[in-house]
């Protein structure tokens, strides 16, 4: 490398800068203007399996008549100014599915939601083995058909609970004569 000294290095620098700073000029005026941001939508409700009460993996012993359950369903959610919309199912996607509920909350600023539900079960609810899906979505995801169902599963939080309904006192957590798939 040569390095020159003298009354010209002065200029040699100076137009270096100059061609520095005119490119990056021109290079600011490529950078294109911001997006235009949408209104943000509704995103899938997570639930905290961990946390959920009564904890999803055991067998609950259901009386029907007897006493009411308490779930408590810890989710996050981004609802975007909508409301949370829950739904309990008995037997969801199966051949004999049932809706038992359908509740909404208003909207919160923050994402972290929690829903208690009380449910009593009746004489309605089939003896032995069942199923309790509940489903977490927003209400631009409900269809307005009958009966009312979540229209895209990808934006629904589901979970399930295995009953045994009138069970066996000698054996509550035995099931038996569990439900099938919908033929299809």
């Amino acid at each position: 490398m040569v390095l020159r000294t003298g009354p010209g290095i002065g200029r040699q620098v100076g137009a270096w800068l100059t061609t520095l700073v005119a490119s990056a000029t021109v290079a600011g005026c490529l950078i294109s203007p911001p997006p235009d941001f949408e209104d943000p939508s509704p995103g899938r409700p997570n639930i905290s399996m961990g946390l959920v009460v009564p904890a999803p993996w055991q067998i609950l012993p259901i009386e029907r008549n007897g006493p009411g359950v308490l779930f408590t369903i810890p989710f996050e959610a981004d609802d975007a100014g909508e409301k949370v919309i829950m739904q309990a199912w008995l037997n969801w996607g199966l051949a004999d599915e049932q809706a038992i509920v359908q509740r909404s909350w208003e909207a919160q600023a923050d994402l972290a939601h929690q829903i208690s539900w009380t449910w009593n079960p009746t004489l309605a609810i089939p003896e032995g083995c069942q199923q309790l899906t509940i489903l977490i979505t927003h209400e631009s995801n409900i269809s307005d058909s009958t009966p009312i169902k979540p229209i895209d599963p990808e934006l629904t939080g589901s979970i399930t609970f295995w009953l045994n309904v009138d069970p066996d006192p000698g054996a509550p957590g035995t099931l038996s004569q569990c439900p099938l798939p919908s033929p299809e």
